[in-house]
């Protein structure tokens, strides 16, 4: 990060003659460095390594890095403003940038200024791209920091001339601006900007496959499932004609996990294969994969999946937790004992698998209470009845309307002959929503009720 440090202090840059200067700063500005830190973490968490050198390459880094917030600032306010976004990047090294390359002042006009319109300035203003003080009675505006200089220097060369051409602003920097958007949480820009991008002929094949694709995330975001679902189908084929069998794998994943959490089993398995097919090594997806055919009832098949996940990674936590609660639902409570005890101790928020309550609402509390549910019941089948019940006990508290958490806790109340107890909560097991029981756990709701209609 020190070198990172270092090319914020220091601005590299060209004055009307060519002539390369370096300004240097007494402090780096807080929201600079965040936005370089916060690249180095993606960086990171993309390639699976710690920070090193090779990470933190200087220059070339903190220019795309500022470069890449201007490009998204300014197509953002230029739309918002109805403006065009390649006249705003024009106008504002023209403006605030001097022929000696130094940051210039320009004097806020009553309505407009430098022509254009105040709301823009402030706009800026609160987006890091422009400064603003008081000086004898009126407001004055520069460039937030030297360190912008450079990008917006490279993006418009000539800039002194007065038809100094700029580098088009195009479906590549929409979808930056789109994905930038995303992650500071502004879900409608960055739909803005992805529809920009589909909206232009992109010479790159890719970067409409990768517009299509966040365009599907944020249906996914905004509970549009069918246009979701329509949006992966379509960016896996743009992946797959590329050819791209990789990110068409991941276009695929993202779709049968939205299937998974829709409830619609079958399509979600046919996509999880498909998806595992094309990332083998993926155990995330061999997880999820794992999940759809255990809720559709292939409890077997889920089984074997986990047993292969956990042959290649021992410590995974969400694969013992799930292996772990299919082996309680068939019998193997030794085994299944053994998963979970491993999975708790892993630490929290890991035992469970949070799609479980994604089928009938959000995932949450309900979690790590499956868990335990299950530990609990297989606790009981092995003769360890007190320890058992202050388990159910305590789980039933912490997700009192839960479907699963039900269904098991009255399995340990049936083992230990509480028979009444039990069927009480095999009813409100049937009419828990947080989440609903699984169509193959309320076929063995009904089996331990009695009630005739039940599979056998």
């Amino acid at each position: 990060m020190a070198a990172c440090i270092d090319e914020l202090l220091n601005s590299r840059v060209v004055d009307a003659a060519g002539t390369v200067s370096v300004l240097t700063a007494d402090a780096v500005p807080p929201a600079y460095l965040q936005l370089v830190a916060a690249s180095l973490w993606r960086d990171t968490a993309d390639r699976g390594a710690s920070l090193g050198p090779d990470l933190m390459e200087s220059a070339a880094r903190v220019d795309a890095v500022l470069g890449a917030h201007l490009t998204q600032v300014i197509v953002t306010e230029a739309g918002r403003h109805h403006l065009d976004a390649g006249d705003v990047r024009r106008w504002l090294i023209r403006t605030f940038v001097t022929e000696r390359g130094r940051r210039a002042t320009v004097d806020e006009g009553l309505v407009a200024t430098a022509g254009m319109p105040n709301a823009l300035l402030a706009a800026l203003a609160e987006r890091y791209v422009l400064a603003s003080e008081w000086r004898s009675g009126s407001r004055r505006f520069e460039l937030f920091d030297d360190r912008l200089i450079p990008p917006l220097q490279a993006a418009v060369p000539d800039w002194p001339a007065a038809d100094a051409p700029a580098a088009e602003i195009g479906a590549i920097d929409y979808l930056q601006a789109a994905l930038i958007s995303l992650a500071d949480g502004d879900l409608a820009a960055a739909r803005v900007h992805a529809d920009e991008v589909l909206r232009r002929d992109a010479e790159d094949p890719r970067i409409r496959a990768q517009a299509v694709m966040l365009r599907a995330d944020l249906d996914e975001a905004q509970g549009r499932i069918e246009q979701a679902e329509r949006g992966y189908r379509e960016a896996a084929q743009l992946y797959e004609s590329l050819p791209d069998a990789e990110s068409s794998g991941r276009a695929l994943a993202a779709a049968g996990r939205l299937l998974l959490r829709a409830g619609r089993l079958g399509s979600a398995v046919e996509d999880l294969q498909s998806a595992s097919a094309r990332l083998p090594a993926e155990l995330d997806v061999q997880i999820d994969l794992a999940r759809a055919l255990w809720y559709s009832g292939q409890r077997w098949a889920a089984a074997a999946i986990f047993s292969t996940v956990l042959t290649i990674a021992p410590l995974t936590p969400a694969a013992l937790a799930g292996r772990g609660q299919l082996r309680v639902e068939l019998g193997d409570d030794a085994a299944a004992l053994d998963d979970l005890d491993r999975a708790v101790r892993l630490g929290p928020g890991g035992p469970d698998t949070a799609d479980t309550a994604d089928l009938a609402g959000p995932a949450g509390a309900g979690d790590s209470a499956e868990t335990r549910a299950a530990r609990a019941l297989a606790l009981a089948r092995l003769g360890r009845s007190a320890t058992a019940a202050t388990e159910t006990s305590a789980v039933l508290d912490d997700a009192p309307d839960s479907g699963p958490v039900l269904w098991r806790a009255a399995g340990v109340l049936q083992t230990i002959g509480d028979d009444s107890r039990a069927a009480d909560l095999l009813e409100r097991a049937l009419q828990a929503r947080a989440p609903a029981l699984l169509a193959h756990q309320r076929e063995q709701v009904h089996r331990m009720l009695r009630r005739p209609g039940a599979m056998a």
